[in-house]
């Protein structure tokens, strides 16, 4: 599994989410996955969500208090 600080990439997230939650038959008659939720490192919060729509479409946002990181596709 990917270490805590890498999981801030989108394609890092995506491949560790997956790879930990996903069922390959299932995924591949999937045409949108919505997640959120929560990544914590000690004291730190950071809220997270994903739309990755099929084939190539994706939003992945991460709420870090100060700033929102919303990386275009």
């Amino acid at each position: 599994m990917a270490p805590l600080s890498d999981l801030t990439q989108i394609e890092t997230f995506t491949q560790a989410y997956l790879t930990a939650n996903c069922n390959p038959a299932l995924l591949e008659n999937t045409q949108t996955i919505r997640v959120s939720g929560h990544l914590v490192n000690g004291d730190n919060r950071q809220a997270f969500s994903l739309i990755k729509k099929r084939p190539d479409q994706m939003l992945f946002t991460i709420d870090r208090a100060s700033h929102e990181m919303q990386p275009s596709a």
